[in-house]
């Protein structure tokens, strides 16, 4: 086995040398690395150990250029990977809200009803007093010293419940957290 591996690099050192190109570029390097030969045979054993150790301490610090260089690079990969697919999970997130959403119909809503509205304005006011009048396609509330949370409350109750918004609103301040409340919407029955 060994002069099998012997005679085939042999044979293949010997097709280098025949290739014209490659032997006048082992002549070129030849020649140009004749004085540095020539230089190494003449140093003492301490200029050739130390210039051995020079270049065992230049070859070990090429080798960490390059490990360093290719974990930068695999982390920079990783980094890149993750961006990925945290852009891939976002938009399938997207995606699926977006189709969600085209599914949704408008809100449908429930018709405005005088003893509901009272219920509900009883119910978030808190007060057992309040004028509500629902007349000519107006809806008017009037309510007197009611805390200021509940009227916001009941504001956007109205809004989800009946789909009315306020087209005329006036809230007056009547004490510390009390407000005084008149409000009128427009409504289709």
């Amino acid at each position: 086995m060994r002069n099998f591996v012997q005679s085939w690099l042999f044979e293949l050192w010997q097709l280098i040398r025949s290739n014209s190109k490659v032997a006048l570029l082992l002549a070129n390097l030849k020649e140009k690395t004749e004085p540095l030969v020539d230089r190494w045979k003449t140093l003492s054993l301490r200029e050739k150990r130390l210039l051995g150790g020079l270049a065992a301490i230049c070859s070990i610090m090429v080798m960490f250029s390059i490990i360093s260089g290719a974990i930068s690079w695999a982390n920079n990969l990783e980094v890149r990977y993750d961006k990925l697919q945290e852009f891939k999970l976002t938009s399938e997130f997207l995606k699926k809200e977006y189709s969600d959403l085209s599914m949704v119909t408008a809100n449908e809503f429930s018709a405005v009803d005088l003893a509901r509205i009272q219920g509900d304005i009883k119910d978030g006011l808190h007060v057992n007093n309040a004028n509500v009048v629902l007349q000519d396609n107006l809806l008017v509330i009037k309510a007197d010293n009611v805390l200021f949370d509940s009227v916001i409350l009941l504001l956007d109750q109205l809004r989800k419940s009946y789909g009315i918004y306020p087209s005329k609103l006036k809230i007056t301040q009547s004490g510390a957290r009390y407000v005084d409340l008149n409000v009128t919407f427009a409504v289709s029955n």
